[in-house]
């Protein structure tokens, strides 16, 4: 009879002691920052208290789950690798247009004069000239009126040609006009652009290989500019 009793005893304390550990989990599950109260042997081994609150033999009362402060923050981890260059993105919207700017400013050169006659010449013969330009980028132009005077100088039945050029050093540009009757006057236009590397002059030149010619309002304008730009076609 004694040995059925006493394995009955100790199923049953088994029994128990599982039941207890799984209403220890299922209250374990239930987040609680104080930590829960168990009963504990020198084995580590948990057992709930019981109805009284108090713990078996060889036991004593621990507390379990409880969440200690926070500890303080560690040292900065050092700096990682630099990473790979990312893909080129996208180009932007166009922006909007911005302000005109302040108008450049110009410089202009002007020389008149209303000069004689010159005799018949085969050579030419400087009327007018533009002095120290400044150096730098012009365009030039120049006109003037030529007066045939046959009728007091020659025959007037015969023609007068006359040559007239606008020289600037390396450029110049060349009209030749035609005198007909006495009295006969015509426009001569000439321009040029021109890039001077130190101070330099534009003149106006003719000859006439017949008879004496009257050169009228002659003027001789210049205008200086950022650069030029030459197109030959």
């Amino acid at each position: 009879m004694g040995g059925p009793v006493r394995m009955r005893t100790v199923s049953l304390a088994i029994a128990a002691a599982a039941l207890g550990l799984v209403a220890l989990a299922t209250s374990a599950a239930t987040p609680s920052l104080a930590g829960y109260l168990a009963c504990s042997n020198h084995k580590h081994t948990l057992q709930l208290l019981d109805s009284r609150g108090r713990c078996p033999s060889g036991y004593r009362k621990v507390t379990v789950g409880a969440q200690g402060p926070a500890g303080a923050s560690g040292p900065t981890g050092a700096a990682g690798p630099t990473g790979p260059t990312g893909p080129t993105g996208p180009t932007g919207a166009t922006g909007p247009q911005g302000p005109d700017g302040a108008p450049g400013s110009v410089n202009g050169y002007y020389f008149f004069t209303d000069a004689p006659g010159f005799p018949q010449s085969s050579a030419y013969q400087t009327l007018a000239t533009l002095a120290n330009l400044p150096a730098g980028s012009y365009f030039i132009f120049a006109k003037l009126y030529l007066l045939n005077d046959r009728a007091h100088t020659g025959p007037t039945d015969v023609d007068t040609s006359v040559s007239c050029e606008l020289v600037t050093g390396g450029d110049s540009d060349l009209t030749i006009a035609t005198l007909r009757d006495f009295d006969d006057a015509v426009s001569v236009p000439l321009e040029v652009a021109h890039t001077y590397s130190g101070t330099g002059s534009a003149s106006v030149q003719c000859n006439n290989n017949n008879f004496a010619v009257y050169a009228k309002r002659v003027k001789i304008t210049a205008i200086s500019l950022q650069g030029i730009t030459r197109s030959n076609q």
